[in-house]
């Protein structure tokens, strides 16, 4: 019988305990700040996100789509009456409720608060179980969220997608995990070798930087939603990208700077539309470069899951 994620998230920690395992994730001493374990489908997407706050502190909080409609009243009643939190604050590492506890907490509590997360994601924001993924990152890239639960992980290559990009809508789907757990201060860029590049880097506070070459760009004369001046400006408009001098004489497309803590939303998308706007005819026209600030490695296995080229 297929295991269904509902099952292998309430299934117990061990056989001496009846506590369900998604309550022991991010729990321990060896556990970094910052790590975190997504649950939700691909792209932008309702989430349950459980994240890891310095030596004691874990959180679930609830992200919702940018453009999305919000959530109803029965269902902000449903969360108060699981003991859930609304935030009283914006800031790119919190979603609209929110529920905290000490992972060393009585298992009791550990419990309570892990049955819940399954109940929000559910009972409240209705999700289906087939379409729900488990992606867990931190601030230096993928991680293993224990419990066996990687076999919910989206990973290209756990899902045995290895090689070139079949077409556009697979380079999305590989480029939405890949920008969802890349590590911070890590830079993905796409782009035809010798042409324009769209470069995507990730912020330790939860953001990224966007930006994309056009050598047709008149840093003089920028072009305008109401007067693109060409089809490739139109499209770019039209996929959410603005031009902006960066320099007195330099002038480049972006998105400015998107919340990426909880995933990557609609970048994937907007990012593969940018590529196709600036000439690339199909995905094997496209190169990827990635490399991280600082001493830490380069994540190089983004290439590899992109199934692309490197240069």
């Amino acid at each position: 019988m297929k295991t269904t994620i509902w099952d292998a998230l309430l299934s117990p920690v061990s056989n001496h305990s009846q506590t369900p395992c998604i309550a022991g994730l991010l729990c321990g001493e060896e556990e970094s700040d910052g790590d975190r374990v997504r649950f939700g489908a691909p792209g932008d997407s309702p989430s349950v996100m459980l994240t890891r706050h310095g030596a004691d502190y874990l959180s679930a909080d609830v992200f919702l789509p940018a453009a999305g409609t919000g959530l109803t009243g029965e269902q902000e009643r449903a969360l108060r009456e699981l003991n859930w939190s609304k935030v009283s604050y914006s800031s790119p590492e919190k979603g609209l409720w929110e529920a905290q506890w000490r992972w060393y907490a009585d298992a009791e509590v550990r419990a309570q608060r892990g049955r819940s997360m399954v109940t929000v994601l559910s009972d409240v924001l209705r999700l289906p179980a087939d379409d729900l993924v488990v992606r867990s990152w931190g601030y230096d890239g993928p991680i293993d969220p224990g419990y066996g639960l990687g076999v919910f992980d989206d990973r290209p290559s756990q899902r045995g997608v290895t090689g070139p990009p079949t077409g556009w809508d697979d380079l999305t789907d590989r480029l939405d995990w890949a920008l969802c757990t890349l590590p911070a201060e890590g830079c993905v860029g796409l782009g035809r070798p010798g042409f324009s590049m769209v470069q995507i880097m990730k912020s330790y506070d939860g953001t990224a930087g966007t930006n994309a070459s056009d050598p047709s760009l008149d840093p003089a004369n920028l072009p305008s939603r109401s007067d693109p001046r060409s089809e490739h400006a139109r499209q770019l408009f039209e996929s959410g990208w603005s031009p902006e001098l960066v320099a007195p004489d330099v002038a480049c497309w972006t998105l400015g700077e998107p919340r990426v803590f909880a995933g990557a939303g609609s970048l994937a998308r907007q990012v593969v539309a940018a590529v196709r706007a600036l000439g690339a005819g199909q995905p094997t026209d496209v190169r990827a470069s990635v490399f991280r600030n600082g001493r830490a490695a380069d994540p190089d296995y983004v290439v590899t899951e992109l199934g692309l080229e490197a240069g």
